[in-house]
């Protein structure tokens, strides 16, 4: 199944072992969805607005978590967005101890990551990064392909289970505060310790 337009799937989407291809630049709303274990999605440059639970490890390139009931549930794992990824307003992410989510660009979290000790948000990949909202996060885990990718604070920055930077350069925002939970580390000889 393709979408090349804007779409919003009003009732539950049933896909099961097929795939389904989100074109560029497309916006899809996704109110209820049953998969099997055998469904796969390729997000291409498309932004998928997920208002279920839960959310499934498919890989998305723009993901915009806006669950209906009000909170959502990561399925255990890791969760990979290709580019941007936001957590909307008054909204709930809950996680595990061994959930992930990959960004490789932009973190939005406008709404409550919880527990917020057993989230990691790992930084990644090439693209520039900008972390705004009002974020509270579990462990913050920094690994850029390259020592010049940044990693922008606009906006101050929690963490409750730890924090490592291994790769990329940190700026913050004008009255930004990174606060670091105890045992966090910064670099280890292959990136920028700045």
């Amino acid at each position: 199944i393709g979408f090349n337009r804007n779409v919003t799937v009003g009732g539950t989407f049933t896909l099961n072992d097929g795939t389904l291809v989100a074109g560029n630049g497309t916006y899809i709303t996704l109110n209820a969805v049953s998969t099997s274990p055998g469904f796969q999605f390729f997000a291409e440059t498309s932004t998928v607005e997920y208002r279920a639970t839960p959310i499934p490890l498919v890989g998305f390139y723009n993901l915009v978590v806006n669950p209906s009931s009000g909170t959502a549930n990561q399925t255990d794992g890791i969760l990979v967005v290709a580019n941007d990824f936001t957590l909307s307003t008054g909204k709930t992410l809950n996680c595990t101890t061994n959930d992930v989510m990959q960004v490789s660009r932009h973190f939005t979290n406008n709404g409550t990551v919880a527990p917020t000790g057993n989230c990691t948000l790992e930084l990644t990949g090439a693209k520039d990064s900008v972390v705004t909202g009002t974020t509270a996060i579990g462990h913050l885990l920094v690994t850029k392909t390259n020592a010049t990718d940044s990693v922008s604070f606009a906006s101050s920055v929690t963490t409750q289970a730890g924090f490592t930077f291994t790769k990329g350069a940190a700026t913050l925002g004008s009255g930004v505060i990174l606060q670091l939970a105890a045992g966090g580390t910064v670099g280890d000889g292959s990136g920028s310790d700045d």
